[in-house]
């Protein structure tokens, strides 16, 4: 039966022990005297066989009977791609969710509407505290002017944008954060976000400048000197 789908790709199999094929010899030692199998499909793979069976040799499969399996085969097909669909969008969803990276979506009201862990971390504000509240929390007065007047142009004319900015965390501590946004969906309904902290990399490259600004100071000093 598994050949008759796998290698043939038939569309339904059915046997009557007056066939007796030795592939079915055990059938008169469980009562069939007949049956009807149609393949189970899940990404165009076979994932089973759903089968009828009588136990009255004078029994025939009519063609409704055939039409009726298939439809029902059909139809536990749909099920579980739709459960299968499930679990990875679940699986997916938990890792966004753990991910340490700040995640984050909002509606075209720019409300929260979804942070991961990472976001939650971040930001140091709880995930209760941050949905339903407008994005500006997180910013100052001149970062929420270029997101108004810039970043947010941008990812409607664009669909996306990349930019960076200073982010206020609840205790008041200040991160530099890299974000790359871009629209939800087709009907562009809202932004998502995920932000890389760039804090300590800033912070190193103006030590960096600072050492060769004083570098290049003590050069110049030191040559007036002589």
């Amino acid at each position: 039966t598994f050949d008759a789908f796998i290698r043939k790709r038939q569309d339904y199999v059915t046997y009557h022990v007056r066939q007796q094929s030795p592939w079915y010899h055990y059938l008169p030692d469980i009562d069939v005297a007949t049956f009807l199998a149609v393949p189970i499909y899940l990404a165009g793979e076979v994932w089973g066989i759903l089968c009828f069976d009588s136990c009255k040799p004078e029994h025939v499969w009519s063609e409704s009977d055939i039409q009726l399996s298939r439809l029902v085969g059909s139809l536990i097909s749909g099920v579980v791609a739709l459960k299968a669909t499930a679990y990875q969008l679940i699986r997916m969803s938990s890792i966004v969710y753990s991910s340490p990276q700040y995640i984050a979506a909002v509606n075209m009201d720019r409300m929260f509407e979804y942070v991961n862990s990472g976001a939650v971390e971040i930001t140091g504000y709880s995930e209760e505290e941050i949905i339903g509240q407008p994005m500006e929390m997180l910013f100052g007065p001149e970062a929420n002017q270029v997101l108004r007047d810039e970043v947010h142009d941008q990812i409607m004319q664009l669909g996306r944008s990349t930019y960076e900015l200073p982010m206020i965390r609840k205790n008041g501590e200040t991160r530099i954060m890299r974000f790359s946004a871009f629209t939800i969906g087709p009907e562009k309904k809202g932004v998502a976000a995920v932000a890389l902290e760039m804090t300590e990399q800033r912070q190193l490259e103006e030590a960096l400048v600072a050492a060769k600004e004083q570098a290049e100071q003590s050069s110049y000093a030191k040559s007036e000197f002589l």
